[in-house]
């Protein structure tokens, strides 16, 4: 049965109502999660309170970084709960044992369900949870997890043997109502913001009962385990799930409901300029080796200037007016670009510096391979490295890197000799705009796509122990990795 919410502090969550703050938004059946997360402040969480009928709490866990966190969009935009594919929420009692999912929610005794999610994706990885339930790895029983991924067959609802896409994905960097329904006669619809995306039958609802409802992740083991979870990277405003499936006219009433609530946030542009920049606008040449690019930041014409400077063997390098093109390869061939002097190491407080620093970049990576460097600072085995060639592994040395796990286009990582901090991210294949922000006393740092904060780490690293005799765009300190390709 479908049923209306009302603007009134009154009325029961158990009857199927939304909570107050949402008026009138409309159910579908028994409301059993309702978690927002628009009106906390911005910080870490330990857990959220279900004011679905199902009760308990959605509690934190992470399997590094800082886990779970508000972060608002754009800095001052709609607070959501960053998961940035080390973290979950999971639903536990009271007394914080894992609550199974309700029972008309599995095969114990399907009804259907809707479930519904206001989420942002700064980028969208292939395989990509938001809400899930059930476990996967089998036909039967399986799982089901209601996806914001790119991947054509399983980005949109995945329960294992009856996969599915969203046909058009929904495009990255804007908030969206997200609605995945299932009815117990096998029909599937996928919606975002009030638009039926993809329709699908005779999918099998075969969902095990013997595990939690999670956010951010998908369960590989059953009884409320998180061993071997797949983890998500998105943040959730939102969610709503039921026991009953919502009309299309329903779906498009919630969405135009609530869509004003949710805002992308107001730049707040730089009061003064960069300490260093380099903007790749040199004259179009077929031939950008040794072109020197000028450190046009306010360090120019001081001692503290670092010029760049196209390295190549016999790769290839061009600039076409706006941009520098490198044409990738193995690091004893391929075109990198060089600067001139350390950037890292000096910025530390123990070298006269801030001990703050913030490091962007634009770029376009079409087929990023295992390891692709974006940023390097630090030293090797054979220490200063100043053209294409030799054989050495990293030292002392920060950056950025993409696709660290084996070539998975679905992360990316801050890179230390101590370890690498790894996150959720789909980058290859679309121009971006990165930002890592190191704060080097409070030790930690932070990482943004597309003006938005994707993941953040403690760390024990420090500026001044980056030994930054080598300072590199899209050459790694390994000289295993390939060069950046784009």
């Amino acid at each position: 049965m479908n049923k209306i919410s009302k603007l009134s502090a009154s009325l029961a969550l158990a009857a199927g109502f939304v909570s107050s703050a949402l008026g009138q938004v409309q159910v579908a059946g028994t409301l059993h999660v309702n978690l927002d997360a628009t009106g906390l402040p911005v910080g870490s969480i330990s857990q959220l309170a279900n004011a679905g009928a199902a009760g308990g709490v959605f509690q934190s866990f992470t399997n590094s970084g800082l886990g779970p966190r508000v972060v608002a969009i754009g800095g001052n935009g709609t607070h959501g709960v960053l998961f940035d594919g080390n973290c979950l929420l999971a639903h536990k009692d009271n007394s914080g044992n894992p609550q199974f999912a309700p029972a008309n929610l599995t095969l114990s005794s399907f009804t259907g369900f809707s479930v519904e999610a206001w989420v942002y994706e700064a980028t969208i990885p292939a395989d990509n949870p938001v809400v899930s339930w059930g476990t996967r790895g089998n036909c039967n029983p399986n799982q089901v997890s209601c996806a914001y991924g790119s991947n054509g067959s399983y980005g949109g609802m995945a329960m294992w043997c009856n996969d599915h896409g969203w046909g058009t994905v929904p495009t990255a960097g804007f908030w969206h109502h997200l609605v995945w329904t299932l009815d117990n006669a096998g029909n599937e619809n996928l919606y975002s913001d009030g638009v039926l995306k993809a329709s699908y039958t005779g999918v099998t609802p075969n969902i095990d009962p013997n595990n939690n409802i999670l956010i951010g992740a998908t369960h590989a083991n059953n009884n409320g385990s998180v061993s071997g979870a797949l983890y998500g990277g998105v943040v959730v405003g939102r969610v709503r799930v039921e026991d009953g499936v919502l009309t299309g006219a329903q779906i498009l009433n919630n969405y135009n409901y609530e869509v004003g609530q949710f805002t992308n946030g107001v730049p707040t542009f730089l009061s003064a300029k960069p300490l260093h920049r380099w903007s790749f606008t040199n004259a179009a040449t077929a031939t950008a080796a040794g072109s020197v690019v000028t450190d046009i930041g306010t360090a120019n014409g001081s001692a503290q200037q670092v010029n760049a400077i196209i390295r190549n063997g016999t790769g290839t390098a061009s600039f076409n007016g706006s941009q520098l093109n490198l044409g990738g390869g193995g690091s004893g061939t391929a075109p990198y670009v060089d600067f001139t002097n350390a950037l890292v190491s000096v910025l530390s407080t123990n070298n006269g510096g801030p001990g703050k620093a913030t490091f962007e970049i634009w770029f376009n990576e079409p087929n990023a391979t295992s390891w692709t460097p974006i940023f390097e600072f630090g030293s090797t085995t054979v220490g200063k490295v100043s053209a294409p060639g030799g054989s050495f592994n990293g030292v002392g040395y920060f950056g950025l890197t993409l696709n660290p796990n084996g070539g998975s286009a679905n992360s990316s990582a801050i890179a230390f000799q101590s370890g690498n901090l790894t996150f959720a991210s789909q980058v290859p294949g679309h121009p971006m705009h990165a930002a890592v922000t190191w704060d080097d006393l409070a030790g930690l740092v932070t990482i943004y796509e597309n003006g938005v904060e994707v993941s953040a780490f403690n760390t024990a690293n420090r500026m001044a122990a980056i030994q930054d005799v080598n300072n590199w765009l899209g050459r790694s300190m390994w000289s295993g990795d390939a060069n950046f390709n784009g």
